[in-house]
């Protein structure tokens, strides 16, 4: 018997970093945040765990690669 694939949501960049701002509220629970956002509270431990570990730079590094992210030099 073959397992049934499980669906993965791919979440956009903006909504991460919306959903670990509010999460860096002092009065916020990450479980609080993640019903609000229907996402699993171990997905925001782990983007709050990549984003701690240098993911900003990361994610920035990724955009301007496609061509997404203007550095501000060039404005």
């Amino acid at each position: 018997m073959k397992a049934k694939p499980v669906a993965v949501r791919k979440v956009a960049v903006a909504k991460k970093l919306a959903v670990l701002e509010e999460a860096g509220q002092p009065w916020m629970t990450i479980s609080y945040i993640a019903r609000r956002h229907g996402i699993s509270p171990s997905l925001v431990f782990g983007w709050r765990r990549r984003m701690a570990e240098g993911g900003k730079e990361a994610v920035r590094a990724a955009l301007f690669q496609k061509g997404r992210c203007r550095t501000g030099d060039d404005t």
